[in-house]
């Protein structure tokens, strides 16, 4: 999730976050939808399937700024329809799935959050279970998704997990301002990740150089714990990101010089 640097006009973009104003996207607001528990989810075979669940948006094959893509193109496949009997009323936005995995939750399914609360402050959010039908609400969620919305600002109370076929009033959703491969964030979508910083973090003193490793992780470079003592030696902060709270990563990030 970008947004620690930049030249972003922050007076703009906070008062966009504070009050809420069109933006430059159009949101796509749609009426009694069906959204469907996962059946896949970040999965590849024959099919090339990426994932299978959430809305069954209008014209399916059709719809794009509502889908999920990759390389601007979609990558998701039509949830198969189930009856629905259970309805959710009033207005809600589209969060996407809950993946247990660090990276694809910010990239792939978090990049959402920011232009449709820029856009509705106050607005109620639907994330989508994973196949295995967790978690159940949000209060059982993976603890990096529970601190994305911390960051946010955004209470837990207004995130509904769909476990089961639902049918929604009007659900509205912000098209994805980034996705694997690209196309990455726009400079608007940055404005506003670097103006939830500042209001977050204030001004910062920009100083530490920083090394992000994956020395700890099974997927890492061929002897990166080589790699961070040496960085170390010459005056160089190392992290591994796994074992400190977002926020605690953020801020670091926030005040690196490098």
């Amino acid at each position: 999730m970008n947004g620690c640097g930049g030249t972003a006009d922050s007076a703009r973009a906070t008062h966009a976050i504070e009050h809420g104003f069109e933006p430059p996207i159009d949101m796509l607001t749609f009426r009694d939808v069906v959204i469907m528990p996962y059946s896949d989810l970040l999965t590849v075979g024959p099919a090339r399937v990426c994932h299978r669940g959430g809305p069954l948006w209008p014209d399916f094959e059709r719809q794009r700024g509502a889908r999920h893509q990759r390389h601007g193109e979609p990558v998701d496949h039509e949830p198969e329809g189930q009856p629905a009997n259970k309805r959710l009323s009033g207005t809600w936005a589209w969060a996407g799935p809950i993946s247990g995995h660090f990276g694809h939750q910010v990239v792939e399914f978090s990049m959402r959050l920011m232009p449709t609360l820029a856009s509705n402050p106050s607005a109620r959010f639907l994330f989508g279970a994973a196949p295995s039908g967790r978690p159940r609400s949000i209060y059982d969620a993976p603890q990096v998704l529970k601190e994305i919305l911390d960051w946010f600002g955004m209470p837990w109370a207004r995130c509904h997990v769909v476990t089961g076929p639902v049918v929604v009033d009007e659900l509205v959703v912000a098209p994805q301002s980034e996705q694997l491969g690209g196309p990455g964030p726009n400079d608007h979508h940055l404005d506003l990740m670097d103006a939830l910083v500042h209001r977050r973090l204030g001004d910062l003193l920009r100083r530490d150089k920083v090394y992000v490793s994956r020395a700890g992780m099974s997927s890492r470079f061929a002897g990166e714990a080589s790699l961070e003592e040496g960085l170390a030696r010459c005056g160089v902060h190392i992290i591994r990101p796994e074992t400190l709270p977002l926020a605690e990563q953020l801020q670091i990030y926030a005040s690196a010089s490098q």
